[in-house]
């Protein structure tokens, strides 16, 4: 379901926050953050810059209000993003969290639950939190004693813009084998800290992931929101004991020999996993090569995700 809205827009929003279980948003000026609806361990990234702050674009009093109430308050200065995402919905527009952007201004968001768009957004958002400061109390009570003034114009900006790369436009075949162990104990330390990534900031438990080695087109190209179909072997198999779905890159980690994709298999459903000969005849269906990992083309995935057996399918 996609949809664009633009008369009421913040009604709409507080619908889909009011009913959510997580709420993650990068909005860059607020003043009016109900509508969002954030709970506790919720996330909010603002522009909290003592510019903004000054100018009235952000509002510090806000800002400290949801932090007493354990959402997770943090700042990156030239932030004009406006993304919420919820456990369900993933919402794109221009509205600011503010009275102007409620009651006077034109504004249009798209909503959507389309799984690609949401992967998409969550990476979007966990690379702004990445790159973005935590603001303590200590932090928010600073800004609240900085005077608020009409808005002024030729403000420094900052030093460094922050570097987003987003996937969502790609999706990749992979043939891959049973990992025996983790690696080295530095390696089972970073695959610790992204698992812990992924569960605190995305909501998902222990997600899967695959290890890549080596110059190839997926390491290279392959982003957070794009889709992979993973085709696994035991370790000294030659034939697949099992096909996921299409299923989304939540999460991508580099190090300097590998770089590991974590997703969460429970994301596919209803489409389920499907036997290596179920998965040649669908292959034949809509003329994707199976032999070797490889980028699957849009037209083969969109025929792909057409004829994918379901749950409610019952036998295939």
């Amino acid at each position: 379901m996609d949809r664009l809205v633009s008369s009421g827009v913040w009604t709409e929003i507080a619908k889909i926050t009011r009913k959510a279980n997580r709420v993650r948003a990068a909005v860059a000026y607020v003043t009016q953050p109900k509508s969002l609806h954030p709970n506790k361990g919720d996330c909010l990234i603002t522009d909290a810059s003592d510019a903004s702050i000054r100018a009235g674009r952000t509002s510090a009093r806000a800002l400290r209000g949801l932090q007493r109430r354990g959402v997770q308050v943090r700042s990156l200065p030239d932030l004009h993003a406006k993304v919420i995402v919820t456990d369900r919905y993933v919402i794109v527009g221009s509205a600011n969290a503010s009275v102007s952007s409620a009651d006077q201004l034109v504004e249009a968001a798209l909503i959507s639950d389309s799984r690609t768009a949401l992967a998409t957004a969550q990476s979007f958002l966990v690379q702004l939190e990445e790159q973005s400061e935590l603001l303590t109390p200590k932090k928010l009570s600073a800004l609240c004693r900085l005077p608020v003034a009409v808005r002024a114009h030729g403000q420094k900006r900052a030093a460094k813009r922050p570097s987003i790369r987003l996937g969502g436009s790609n999706a990749w075949f992979c043939r891959v084998r049973d990992l025996v162990d983790a690696g080295s104990a530095a390696e089972a330390k970073a695959v610790e800290r992204a698992e812990g990534i992924v569960e605190r900031r995305l909501g998902v438990e222990e997600p899967s992931y695959l290890r890549w080695v080596g110059r190839s087109t997926l390491r290279a190209r392959a982003r957070g929101g794009d889709l992979m179909v993973v085709a696994s072997s035991r370790r000294r198999g030659q034939t697949p004991y099992a096909v996921s779905p299409p299923l989304a890159i939540l999460y991508r980690q580099d190090k300097d020999h590998w770089t590991r994709f974590y997703y969460a298999e429970e994301l596919g459903r209803p489409m389920r996993d499907v036997t290596w000969v179920q998965l040649k005849r669908l292959a034949k269906a809509v003329g994707l090569s199976v032999s070797r990992s490889r980028p699957i083309a849009g037209r083969e995935l969109s025929d792909l995700l057409r004829i994918w057996p379901r749950d409610s399918d019952g036998k295939s």
